[in-house]
Order: structure tokens, then sequence, then C-alpha cells
């Protein structure tokens, strides 16, 4: 592609004129682009990197993002120069090799920095088929050192990442269950991969993908990490009440990714312990109307706190209540709150243990002693 005529042609030969053309361009958005929030703050707009600096000149600099156009040309000329290297690629012809070896200096196969894989050819053919809410932008291209850990956007630290095919499947999973699993896909994909509205402060920010806005923004986070709290959120649900029985070919991965043991574990509410019910949740989706719902995805050490980030292990689904329980505080405040409250209410009631708490009943002559008890 653009500076390769042999492997520009032995791409021809190995992907269809679709896959081809994706690659092209999905290269050349994660390579050369960058969608900031910038000017009226409306939302993103892509812009070359090399131009980040003159365009975002009243927010936090993102220099880690940027680099000269001759840089970045020069790294996406490199990932596409190892994929003939890659697991099960077919076979390259002399003329082929030839302009692999005059871009690459180490022609081994291409292996996962994340998870120490071989990238496999047929796996990154099956991700260029792949759509999301980040439309064409989907690719696994990503850091092998992350901006959050001051790495560069450079060449020998944008890698090829393993395609999620586990993601895939549950993506396509869902896709077939028509409108609701449809916009249970949009909304976690949205929560997992884009930032949300903020247009004061710092850092500026409106639906960005996270591993595009400025790496010190709590909203920020690696591609890799975005899959993988989508890929939790989705595997959650298998775990509500009556949901269906998971996929056989799913059950494994969905079990490792939420590391449990078993599905008869039912997931409830981290913060209120409320059972989610898959019946109610699914038509809760389905009909929620400018993001009302009785369920959301949030995190449990909230972005505006400290420890807040946004990580697989601080994100999951919780009840509209345990959302307005918790508010902006972390969650070790948020139980503590809890805990406290409930000694004060035992204390004033008179109750020895938390079998007397869960029968207690208020006295119907006394209403000012009356505590909402509603499930």
């Amino acid at each position: 592609m653009e500076s390769f005529n042999h492997l520009d042609e032995w791409f021809d030969t190995v992907l269809s004129g679709r896959e081809k053309n994706k690659l092209r361009q999905r290269t050349e958005r994660a390579c050369l682009k960058i969608a900031p929030v910038f000017g009226d703050n409306t939302g993103a707009k892509q812009i070359y990197r090399w131009e980040l600096e003159d365009k975002l000149v009243e927010q936090a600099d993102r220099d880690n993002l940027a680099n000269t156009e001759e840089n970045c040309r020069k790294l996406r000329e490199h990932l596409l120069a190892q994929v003939p290297l890659m697991n099960g690629a077919p076979d390259m012809d002399p003329g082929v090799e030839e302009e692999v070896r005059e871009t690459l200096d180490d022609l081994s196969t291409p292996v996962c920095p994340k998870t120490g894989d071989e990238i496999e050819f047929e796996a990154l053919k099956r991700a260029l088929q792949e759509t999301s809410v980040c439309g064409s932008d989907e690719i696994p291209i990503g850091f092998d050192t992350p901006p959050q850990e001051d790495g560069e956007f450079e060449l020998g630290n944008i890698v090829w990442l393993t395609p999620p095919t586990f993601l895939f499947e549950l993506r396509e999973y869902f896709d077939n269950l028509g409108d609701g699993g449809q916009k249970l896909l949009e909304k976690t994909q949205r929560k997992s991969h884009k930032t949300d509205r903020r247009l004061t402060g710092l850092y500026q920010t409106n639906r960005e993908h996270r591993w595009e806005a400025h790496p010190q923004d709590p909203q920020a986070a690696t591609r890799y990490e975005c899959w993988q709290i989508e890929a939790k959120l989705l595997s959650q649900v298998f775990q509500f009440k009556g949901a269906p029985e998971a996929p056989d070919k799913l059950r494994d991965d969905i079990k490792r990714t939420l590391e449990i043991d078993s599905f008869e574990e039912i997931f409830h509410c981290p913060i209120s312990g409320q059972t989610v019910y898959y019946d109610e949740f699914m038509r809760e989706v389905q009909e929620s109307d400018h993001g009302r719902s009785g369920y959301q995805i949030g995190h449990l050490d909230p972005l505006a706190v400290l420890e807040g980030h946004h990580e697989k292990e601080n994100v999951s689904w919780i009840s509209e209540r345990g959302n307005r329980i918790q508010g902006e505080d972390s969650l070790k405040d948020t139980v503590e709150i809890i805990f406290n409250m409930a000694e004060f209410h035992m204390g004033r009631l008179d109750l020895e243990d938390w079998e007397d708490a869960k029968n207690w009943q208020p006295d119907p002559d006394e209403p000012s002693a009356e505590i909402a008890t509603d499930d």
C-alpha cells in the first residue's frame, strides 16, 4: 500500500477487496489520525496526529499521542510489513520478502505484548469484518507501553494486538437477539470505548475513543482495556437471574473473564446487593429513554475520586438504586456509610443482630419511625 508494490499485490491475493480496503483505511486511521474534541467542543473531530499541538491550544498537551508525519507513515508501513509474518499467513514470494526485509529489522512473527501470543493471520481477517460504535476505527493495534505509563506513540511501541475473538463471538450472540440485544451492545460499547461528555476543566472530552483521550484523564484507557471491559459487561449478563444458558463454546471464556467457577453464582448489584433479573434488565435496556434506565454501567470507584479509573476491575453493571446510593463516593466510603447507617438504625430500634434487622417491621402507630423497606 502506498510505498509498497509487491506487498500490495500480495494483499490482493490473500485478502478480499473489502478486507484489503478495510486494512488500508483502519491502519491509516490508527497510525496517522486522532479525533480529539476542540474548537466549538461539539464533538470529536479527526485530525492528523502531527496537527495536535496546533489544534489543542487551550487544552493540556497530548505529546505522547502525537508524532511527525514522516514517523507516523513509517510506523504504518512497519505494521503492514508485519502482516505476512503473522502465524498462518500465506507464503511470500521473493519480491514481497525483499520489501518486508527493507522495512523491518526483525522478521519474527509479531507477538501481542498483552497475551504473549503470536498474532494469527486468520484472526486479523476476522477482526477486519468487525464493527462497533467505533466503526471503521476498530483495528487490533495499540500500545506496548501505554501512554498512562509514559509510553510514546512511536515505532516499536505501537504494535499488533491479539484480536479479541471471544469478544467478537459475544457480540454476535447478543446481536442475534434482535433489538434488545443490539441496544445492549450499543450501550455497552459506548460506555466501554467512548468518553462521557465533559467540556470544562483541564481534560475536555465528548465521545472520544478512550485510548485517544489525554493519558492522565481518568476517563482514558487503552484499547485492550476497553475490550476487556466490554467483554466483562456482556459476560455479566449470563449471571443475571433467569438468564439464558451461556453457549457451550463461550462458557469457559465467560467464567475466565468473570473469574468465577460456576454460573450458579447469581449477579447482584455491587452497591445495593439487589438481584438483577434478566427479563427485567433486557426490558429496561430496550425501553430506556434518554439515558434513563433501572440499570447502568458504573465505576465502583467513580472517576471523580482519586482511586477511580476506567479499568476492568472497576467497571460493572449497577442498579439505579445502587448508583443513587453511591453518588460520587468511593466504594470504600459508600460501604462505610452503609454500615454506619445500619449501626445507627439498629441502635435506635434496639435490634440485637442482623436477623432481627431483616425481620423488623415499622410500627404503624409511630410513623416517624418508618424506614423505607421497598425492594
